[in-house]
């Protein structure tokens, strides 16, 4: 027994030599490959700007009176627009040209007037995903195997990408005219800046700020607005991109009063309006109903806050499912003394700014009534309620459907 034990015991001693004698190179090869990585991300992104590249030879200062997007539109964009405005009846995406049906299928570019911009022609240009939906859709219609999610009964909802064209032009067209108003736009969700560039192209009057958490350090995943080496440090540069967490309050509320509101342009003159928030960010729902707390009492009159992404997925359903509902009872509310005393709004001071909610396909645009600004609106007023994303929270729905809606 005592010889067979040996035995044993030397036959495993050895297997565990030959297991980690062909474990070792590939665990060590592995290590090397991801230092190698990190090396190189932070050998990217301490490179020296490229001469050659025009948009790295703009300076965008506020406190000089700078407006960041007309300077943006009259420079390094002008070859940008003349080869959009040339392509006239073919679009090209991933050096594919699409067939003239996708003029068919955008057909509702009817409200396009003569002085706005093209926001489908644009977002494609600049490949952003919020049109590439309507450019996948007809391969995906000729053969399923090309969908991103195959056999969808929504055939819209095969291709990768969205739709978001019909809704950026017939809600927001009237701002992308070269005569609107100066006012700031607000992104959420600068990522690798596509969004970003098309904003920039649409909105000509527009003074754009962008938020990003990828390059604050605090995410876990790599930095990927410093992958845009087009627009990445110029904007850090001029304070029009801010790295840090969007759904905080405390940090929204330094960044909007000393970047945004507080600072003053030449002579003195005080910064646009704040008109437009656009949340593409996390998509996930918490997150989108902090952004509607804290930026939608502190839009101008008559501004807009769109919520992309909110498809079905695990992250935003409850946005469509339990927020939505409850600001549509909103935008109803009535108040009647006749009625019963669950007459109550869900979330009483955004009842009282809102003037109307418009939602296509997975993306929603709400916009505000005459009310003013509420600029200093106090934080524990700018955080959702508990019952933001449960229908069971407010009152006049659980009293009129009861309990488990």
């Amino acid at each position: 027994m005592s010889n067979s034990n040996t035995s044993n015991r030397k036959n495993t001693l050895l297997w565990q030599q030959r297991f980690l004698g062909l474990i070792g190179p590939l665990f060590y090869y592995s290590l090397g490959n991801l230092f190698g990585f990190i090396l190189c991300l932070t050998w990217f992104q301490q490179q020296p700007l490229n001469n050659n590249d025009l948009s790295w030879k703009m300076s965008f200062i506020p406190q000089q009176g700078v407006n960041f997007n007309k300077k943006f539109s009259q420079d390094i964009n002008a070859h940008d627009r003349r080869e959009v405005a040339s392509s006239s009846s073919e679009f090209i995406y991933n050096n594919e040209p699409t067939s003239q049906k996708l003029e068919r299928i955008n057909k509702d570019h009817s409200f396009l007037s003569d002085e706005q911009q093209d926001f489908f022609r644009i977002a494609n240009a600049t490949k952003t995903d919020k049109v590439s939906g309507i450019i996948g859709l007809e391969k995906c219609l000729k053969n399923d195997t090309l969908c991103s999610k195959p056999s969808c009964v929504n055939p819209r909802c095969r291709p990768w990408g969205h739709f978001y064209q019909t809704l950026y032009q017939s809600r927001l067209g009237h701002l992308s005219t070269n005569t609107t108003e100066e006012f700031q736009m607000l992104e959420i969700g600068f990522f690798s800046g596509y969004g970003f560039e098309t904003y920039s192209k649409f909105f000509p009057r527009a003074e754009l700020h962008s938020m990003e958490i990828s390059c604050s350090g605090k995410w876990p995943y790599p930095n990927f607005a410093a992958l845009n080496r087009k627009y990445y440090r110029m904007l850090r540069d001029s304070n029009h991109l801010h790295c840090g967490d969007a759904s905080d309050a405390n940090w929204l509320a330094k960044i909007y009063h000393t970047h945004m509101m507080a600072r003053q342009r030449k002579d003195d003159d005080p910064p646009p309006p704040l008109k437009l928030v656009i949340d593409d960010g996390s998509h996930f729902a918490r997150d989108m109903v902090k952004t509607f707390f804290f930026w939608f009492p502190r839009l101008e009159p008559g501004g807009f806050l769109v919520i992309e992404d909110i498809q079905p997925i695990l992250e935003a359903n409850k946005f469509r499912t339990q927020f939505l509902p409850q600001l549509m009872s909103d935008l109803h509310f009535c108040g009647d003394p006749k009625q019963r005393n669950d007459d109550e709004p869900c979330f009483p001071l955004l009842q009282k700014l809102l003037h109307s909610i418009h939602c296509e396909m997975h993306i929603c645009i709400f916009q505000r009534n005459n009310e003013p600004a509420i600029p200093n609106l106090p934080l524990d007023a700018s955080i959702p309620p508990r019952h933001a994303l449960s229908l069971n929270g407010c009152k006049s729905l659980r009293e009129s459907f009861g309990l488990g809606l």
